[in-house]
């Protein structure tokens, strides 16, 4: 191909035809803008894709998190309802509505009465959008809002299970 444009270049010098010459040489700048412009687009279609695959893993790992999220939380609700039940079964006992209690039994109340429940999530997708700087690359404005709101609200949930 090069050698083409060459010999039609050398063509037009020998014969003295500097406008054609001139012409050839602007078609062939244009030729090139025009490549370079194509390889713009193209590299642009690629990182857009690359961000919107990475958009997609996120939003995966986030719905896996969170799934995993659902579940312990059912799991520190269902101790936190028993423990619950065996503080009210304590207190029936300590008014002095309930005679008949062995020691053991009751020795078993106060300890399930004060196990400590740990409370909190950790989110490690978020974690990681949030330490890698790619908060932005999630499309959806609401969505990282609801993220930053969970951060927040998960935050303060700890701090209190620390102080309790």
């Amino acid at each position: 191909m090069l050698k083409i444009f060459r010999k039609i270049r050398q063509k037009f010098l020998q014969q003295n035809r500097i406008s054609s010459y001139l012409a050839y040489a602007v078609g062939e700048i244009i030729l090139v803008v025009i490549g370079i412009l194509i390889a713009l687009s193209i590299n642009n279609w690629n990182e857009t894709r690359k961000q919107q695959e990475e958009e997609r893993k996120y939003l995966y790992a986030l719905r896996t998190d969170f799934e995993t999220a659902k579940q312990s939380f059912s799991v520190i609700l269902g101790a936190v309802e028993e423990q619950l039940d065996h503080n009210e079964q304590f207190l029936t006992i300590i008014t002095g509505t309930e005679k008949n209690i062995s020691t053991d039994s009751l020795v078993g109340m106060l300890r399930k009465s004060f196990i400590d429940v740990p409370f909190g999530v950790q989110v490690t997708s978020y974690t990681d959008l949030l330490n890698s700087g790619k908060l932005g690359i999630l499309q959806s404005e609401e969505l990282r809002r609801a993220l930053t709101q969970f951060e927040v609200t998960n935050a303060l949930a700890n701090s209190y299970a620390e102080k309790a």
